[in-house]
């Protein structure tokens, strides 16, 4: 059982949806963009593609690249990348959806020290 589980962990497939997949083929376009049409032979070896891999990036297959080897080769090409991200503050989010879910459960609440307060007052 053991080796079944090794074996499906490192049989990982790539969903057509992935949004990995999707920036592969991002890169993969502007390395053949840059590069024109029918320059798998001369002009990609040049910049450290290897003609069979040149031929599968004209063809859109990049799941043989990874991110880092397609960002070399732009870097190789003279160009750059930039990556943006965006994240919202995920603690938070997290915190407030375990208080509503208590609540909804029942729960008895935590008083706040506002409310600690006014009930010692009256």
């Amino acid at each position: 059982m053991v080796h079944r589980t090794a074996a499906l962990a490192c049989c990982v497939r790539i969903q057509a949806d992935d949004r990995i997949l999707a920036l592969r083929r991002q890169l993969a376009a502007e390395i053949k963009r840059s590069l024109g049409p029918g320059s798998q032979h001369v002009i990609a070896p040049s910049y450290g593609i290897p003609q069979p891999r040149m031929s599968e990036l004209e063809r859109g297959l990049v799941d043989r690249c990874t991110i880092e080897w397609l960002i070399r080769r732009i870097y190789r090409l003279g160009g750059s990348v930039a990556i943006h991200v965006t994240l919202g503050d995920v603690r938070r989010e997290w915190v407030s959806g375990r208080f509503r879910s208590q609540r909804s459960r029942g729960r008895p609440r935590y008083p706040t020290s506002v409310e600690t307060a006014e009930e010692t007052t009256d």
